[in-house]
C-alpha cells in the first residue's frame, strides 16, 4: 500500500482513517496485512503540517488500538479454539507468538505490538489463555498508550523535521544525508530486534 493509495481514503474519512488504521492493525489476520503503525505515523506527520489536529490524532488512534486488541482478545476468549481448528491463523506464527507469550507473559501485549508478525496475533492468545479481564485491561491501556504515541509523536516530529530540511535545503544537503542514513540504520535496527526478540522466544 503506497501513500497514493492511502490518501483518498484519509480524505474521505478523515481523522477517524487513523482511528480505524490503529483498530484494524490489531485485528487476528487482517491486522497481517494492514500498516496500522505507518498510517498512525503519517497521521501525525499530517499534524504536523496542520491537516490535523494532534491531540485528536493521537486520542484516536490510541483509541482505536486498545478497542483493536480487545477485539482479538474476546475472539480469543470465545473463538479461539473453533479458529485454532479450523487453521484460520498461520501454525508458525501461532507457535511463535505462544512462545513469546510464555516468555514475556502479559507484557508481551507491549513488546508484540512493536513486532511485525506478531502485532495482530497476542491478544488473541491472550484470550485463548484465559488471562483474566483486569489483568488483560490494564495491559492493553498501557500498550495502547505507548504504541499510539511512540507512532504519532514520530510523525509529528518527523513532519517538523521535514519543514525544517526543505527550508534549508541548499544549505544544509550533509545533515540532510546523514538523517537519510540514521533513519535507515534505524529501521535495519528494529528489524534485526524483531528477529532477535522472536527468536529468542
Amino acid at each position: 500500500m503506497t501513500l497514493s493509495t492511502i490518501l483518498p481514503y484519509i480524505y474521505w474519512f478523515g481523522p477517524w482513517f487513523f482511528f480505524l488504521g490503529a483498530l484494524t492493525e490489531a485485528l487476528p489476520v487482517i491486522g497481517t496485512f494492514l500498516p496500522g503503525a505507518t498510517i498512525v505515523t503519517l497521521g501525525g506527520f499530517a499534524s504536523a503540517h496542520g491537516y490535523f489536529s494532534l491531540p485528536v490524532v493521537l486520542i484516536l488512534s490510541i483509541t482505536g488500538s486498545i478497542l483493536g486488541d480487545a477485539i482479538g482478545y474476546y475472539t480469543g476468549i470465545y473463538g479461539g479454539n473453533l479458529i485454532r481448528r479450523k487453521k484460520i491463523i498461520n501454525e508458525i506464527i501461532l507457535k511463535k507468538g505462544e512462545n513469546f507469550f510464555h516468555k514475556y507473559g502479559n507484557q508481551s501485549l507491549i513488546w508484540g505490538r512493536f513486532i511485525g508478525p506478531l502485532r495482530s496475533i497476542m491478544p488473541f492468545l491472550i484470550g485463548v489463555s484465559k488471562v483474566k479481564r483486569e489483568v488483560f485491561w490494564f495491559w492493553n491501556i498501557i500498550s495502547g498508550i505507548t504504541w499510539g504515541t511512540t507512532y504519532v509523536l514520530f510523525g509529528y516530529f518527523s513532519g517538523n523535521l521535514f519543514t525544517s530540511l526543505i527550508k534549508y535545503w541548499d544549505y544544509k544537503l550533509t545533515w540532510i544525508t546523514i538523517i537519510i542514513i540514521l533513519l535507515i540504520t534505524a529501521y535495519f535496527v528494529k528489524r534485526q530486534l524483531e528477529k532477535i526478540l522472536i527468536s529468542k522466544s
